[in-house]
C-alpha cells in the first residue's frame, strides 16, 4: 500500500524536525531514508506508524509493522511465544498460526531455538526474531529503523539476504532508515536523501535493477554512491 505524507510539522520544543515536509513511498517497493544522525529519519518512521504527534497528513500505509533500532523483544516470553503475541487478534486459527511461525522461524533459522528466551540468543539472532516478528505479523508496511546498525559485516550480510528473500514472498512496502549507503544500494528501489533544519528532501535515487541481484561495486552503483557522498558532504 502506497505511503503520502503532507505538509508534515513536527517540533520537539523549539526544535522544528520537520515543516511543510512532503513524500510519497511506492505500494510494493523499498523506500531508503538516508540522512545523517539527529536529520529526522527516526521521527519520520514514528510519525508513519502513528506513535508519535504531527501536524499534516499520513495518507495510506495500512497495518504497519516495525523493526526498531533495539529489538525491543518481551524478555519474559520464549521465541515461539514472542511471535505468538504478535499474531493475537491477526490470526485466529491456531493451527494456523502455529503453520505460520514455523515457517518463519526456519526462514530465519531460528526452529531450533523456539523454547529460548531472548537473554539466551545471540545479538544477531535477537535481530532475526525482531525480522520474524515484524515479517509474521499481516501488515501492508514494513517500517525498518537501522536493524542491521549493529551488527559486524559478515552477520550484516546474511541477515540482509534473510530479509530480502522474505520480502519477495509478499513485497510489502517497506520504508526502511539508515546512514550506510551500501546498505540502502542493496535494498532499496528509491533513494531519499533528507538534510537541512528543518529536514526536506535533498535529493532522490532510482534503482534500476533488481533487488537480491545486485553487485554494488559495478560502476552503475559506484557513481551513484559517488553523487549521494557529494549530496551528504555539502
Amino acid at each position: 500500500m502506497s505511503i503520502a505524507l503532507k505538509n508534515i510539522t513536527k517540533n520537539y520544543g523549539d526544535i522544528k524536525v520537520f515543516d511543510n515536509f512532503n513524500a510519497e513511498f511506492e505500494s510494493g517497493k523499498i523506500t531508503c531514508i538516508l540522512g545523517e544522525s539527529g536529520s529526522g529519519k527516526t521521527t519520520l518512521l514514528n510519525i508513519i506508524s502513528g506513535i508519535c504527534s504531527y501536524c499534516g497528513q499520513v495518507q495510506g500505509g495500512g497495518k504497519v509493522s516495525y523493526i526498531f533500532q533495539n529489538e525491543r523483544l518481551l524478555s519474559n516470553l520464549t521465541v515461539q511465544q514472542n511471535l505468538e503475541y504478535v499474531l493475537k487478534g491477526a490470526e485466529k486459527d491456531n493451527s494456523a498460526m502455529q503453520e505460520k511461525i514455523t515457517y518463519i522461524l526456519k526462514a530465519v533459522e531460528l526452529y531450533g531455538k523456539k523454547d529460548a528466551y531472548p537473554k539466551q540468543l545471540s545479538g544477531g539472532m535477537k535481530q532475526r526474531l525482531s525480522m520474524a516478528r515484524a515479517f509474521v505479523y499481516p501488515s501492508d508496511t514494513l517500517l525498518m529503523d537501522e536493524p542491521f546498525k549493529s551488527l559486524d559485516f559478515s552477520l550484516k550480510s546474511r541477515i540482509i539476504e534473510k530479509f530480502i528473500s522474505l520480502w519477495e514472498k509478499d513485497r510489502r512496502s517497506v520504508v526502511f532508515v539508515t546512514h550506510d549507503i551500501d546498505e540502502a544500494l542493496i535494498i532499496a528501489d528509491t533513494i531519499y536523501i533528507i538534510k537541512g533544519a528543518p529536514a526536506q528532501i535533498a535529493n532522490e535515487f532510482k534503482i534500476n535493477s533488481p533487488i537480491g541481484k545486485r553487485d554494488i561495486t559495478e560502476n552503475y552503483f559506484t557513481e551513484i554512491r559517488n553523487n549521494i557522498y557529494k549530496i551528504m558532504s555539502k
